[in-house]
Order: C-alpha cells, then sequence, then structure tokens
C-alpha cells in the first residue's frame, strides 16, 4: 500500500470516526480510539480491514437504534447507552487491533483469522443484545435458567441466539464477499464455517461470564436490580460479581476468546 492509498484509507477512518460522533455514535474519547483502532486496522489490511471495521461497526449502531425498545428509557437496565466511549470501544475493537498489530509486524496470514475471528465475534454479541431485546419471551439467565430484565448480563433467548449467529455470519461473508481486497488469500472454505462458530462461542463465553463474575446491583429506592452504580439518585448496593467486572471486562473477554482461538486455528492452518 502507497502512501497515496494510506492517506487515502485514514481519511475514510477520520471521516467515520468524526461523523460517528456528530451523530452522537461515540463521545469524544470513543471517537480517539476509534480512530487509532481504524488506523492499525487499515495499515495492516488496507481497504479490507476498514470495510470490516465499518460493517462491524455500522451495522451495531444501526441495528442498536432501529431495534431500541419503545418503552426504554433514561433509566435503561444497562450503565452506558448506544454512545460508545474510549473503554466501549477498546473492549470492542481492541483485540482486532493487536491482531492487526501483529499481522504488520509478522506478516502471517494466522493474524488475520484472529483480526476477523475478534470482529464475527463481538458482532454476535452485539447483534445478539439488540436483536434479543425485542424477543416476546422474557431472556432466562443462561446457567440458571431463572428469568432476570431484559438487559441483564448473562440473560439469553432463542432470538438473540439467532441474532448472535447471524451477527458472526455477517463479518464473515463480509470478508469473504471482499476477500479480492484482502492481503490474505487462500482461505480454505471450512475456516470461514470455524470462524463463524468461534464469533458464537464467544458470544457465549460473553454471556456466561457476565452471569458468573459481572456486578450486578440492587436499587433499594425502586426496588430494582441494575447494572448501575447510581440509581434514582442513589448509590446501589453490589449483591452479586465485582464492582470492577463491568460490561467493559466481559466484552475484552468475549473478543479476546475469539481473538485467541482464531490464532490457534490459524496455527494448525498454517504450521
Amino acid at each position: 500500500m502507497d502512501l497515496n492509498q494510506q492517506f487515502i484509507w485514514l481519511l475514510g477512518v477520520t471521516i467515520l470516526a468524526f461523523l460517528s460522533y456528530r451523530k452522537k455514535a461515540l463521545t469524544g474519547s470513543g471517537a480517539i480510539a476509534s480512530f487509532v483502532v481504524g488506523a492499525l486496522i487499515t495499515f495492516a489490511f488496507s481497504l479490507h480491514g476498514l470495510l470490516l471495521l465499518a460493517a462491524f461497526f455500522l451495522s451495531s449502531t444501526v441495528l442498536g437504534r432501529l431495534l431500541q425498545r419503545k418503552d426504554e428509557n433514561e433509566e435503561s437496565f444497562e450503565e452506558k447507552g448506544e454512545k460508545r466511549d474510549a473503554k466501549q470501544v477498546l473492549a470492542n475493537g481492541g483485540w482486532a487491533a493487536f491482531a492487526s498489530l501483529f499481522f504488520l509486524f509478522v506478516n502471517h496470514p494466522l493474524w488475520y483469522i484472529a483480526f476477523v475471528a475478534s470482529l464475527a465475534a463481538v458482532n454476535s454479541d452485539t447483534w445478539a443484545s439488540s436483536i434479543g431485546k425485542r424477543s416476546k419471551t422474557p431472556p432466562k439467565m443462561i446457567i440458571t435458567g431463572e428469568v432476570v430484565s431484559i438487559g441483564q448480563s448473562g440473560g439469553t433467548t432463542l432470538l438473540g441466539n439467532l441474532g448472535a449467529i447471524a451477527g458472526s455470519m455477517f463479518i464473515v461473508l463480509t470478508a469473504m464477499s471482499f476477500q479480492f481486497l484482502s492481503p490474505v488469500d487462500g482461505i480454505p472454505w471450512w475456516t470461514w464455517l470455524i470462524i463463524v462458530a468461534i464469533g458464537f462461542v464467544s458470544q457465549w463465553i460473553d454471556a456466561l461470564a457476565g452471569a458468573l463474575f459481572q456486578a450486578l446491583n440492587y436499587c433499594g429506592v425502586c426496588d430494582a436490580y441494575t447494572e448501575k452504580k447510581n440509581h434514582c439518585h442513589q448509590r446501589t448496593k453490589t449483591i452479586k460479581g465485582k464492582q470492577w467486572i463491568d460490561n467493559d471486562v466481559v466484552n475484552h473477554l468475549c473478543s479476546f476468546s475469539a481473538f485467541l482461538m482464531g490464532a490457534i486455528v490459524g496455527i494448525f492452518l498454517y504450521f
């Protein structure tokens, strides 16, 4: 990739981050983090990487807004909303950026597989959450099967699981469709199926971690469970998990799991 192409793709990353900030999909810190992640991915995988990153970010943002429940308000269950800050951006795209960095230094196809797998996982998780919220049946805790609040970590629905599979497939199909732009070719067809599975499995790892370790708080004012540290203008009480283990930490685990499994697949494929 020559200097002119680098400038063009970096300009595209800058415009995407800026427009996302203006459309309130990103905070200021989120826009900066998005630029850094996008720059690393673009330097490593050129337009192909930028298209995959855009496929994840734009599809998850649009789905999040289109499928937002009409009865949701500012007192939603989650600590953070659809507007992503730097921590959220890095939790979702940080490991894809690491794979890109390793590819820049080593130039080995295994890091490409780790890159695609990481994006497939976070897209799977995001689609599962957005689509699952539209389920007519309430979510059930992945471990105990008890009914939980919409948005509570560890809660799953059949519709959400279908969304998870679709989200992982969307990234893989995008990668396959634009493979002619990729610096890596000759990926066996069955490898793509494994990457879809990695994305889905990593999303389940996310759900398990959310159920077992993520903080769940209780508001004594309105007698409600929430992931918010403050609710009804008062500090909530942690009744499960560790306060430092929030949704961003769990998302890191999701994307890292896919990064690791993708790298292992690459090792078996190329060594």
